[in-house]
């Protein structure tokens, strides 16, 4: 049996190829790994970053815990001054709504609204000394704007000067929230 040499020539060949194709394929596999590979790395290190910044919230979240325990022992009366200044705030922004609104009841019935003075005495309840001039009908309105305002005002002392057509009022106006 004789061997062509035609196929022996065709037979390298070909595995000359094979061989070539091999490498190509191993290089895609390699390619291909080393990019899957660095993706689940990255979000590895994507994961690993979240935690890190969880852990780190929760330091500080347990940080502040401590202080609050420390600062419930050292201050035992702590919840109660806290209350005392929240309603020191609400206060404050209460008294500014009541001066805004006794303002524009001035302007709207026509009056001079000459004076107001807040109770500073007692921070916990809002009221305020005003003085005001106008003529009768004015001042009737301003009282009028007073009762029917969307605040719950009561007028607790009034004094009142003058002439019907130039009136001094001194009055003292409560809120009761």
């Amino acid at each position: 049996m004789q061997i062509d040499q035609n196929k022996i020539k065709k037979i390298n060949i070909e595995s000359k190829y094979l061989n070539i194709a091999s490498i190509v394929i191993f290089l895609v596999i390699v390619v291909v790994g080393y990019l899957i590979s660095d993706s689940l790395a990255k979000q590895v290190n994507n994961k690993k970053y979240q935690a890190d910044s969880k852990k780190i919230e929760l330091e500080a979240r347990l940080n502040n815990i401590e202080k609050f325990k420390n600062l419930r022992e050292n201050v035992p009366d702590f919840p109660d001054k806290v209350e005392i200044l929240d309603n020191i705030k609400n206060n404050q922004q209460s008294t500014e709504q009541l001066i805004s609104q006794l303002d524009k009841i001035a302007d709207i019935a026509g009056v001079k609204l000459s004076s107001i003075s807040p109770d500073t005495a007692n921070p916990i309840s809002l009221q305020a000394t005003l003085i005001i001039s106008g003529n009768y009908a004015s001042i009737k309105k301003f009282i009028n704007g007073i009762e029917n305002n969307q605040l719950i005002l009561n007028i607790s002392d009034i004094a009142i000067s003058g002439q019907e057509s130039n009136l001094s009022v001194t009055l003292t106006v409560k809120a009761g929230f």
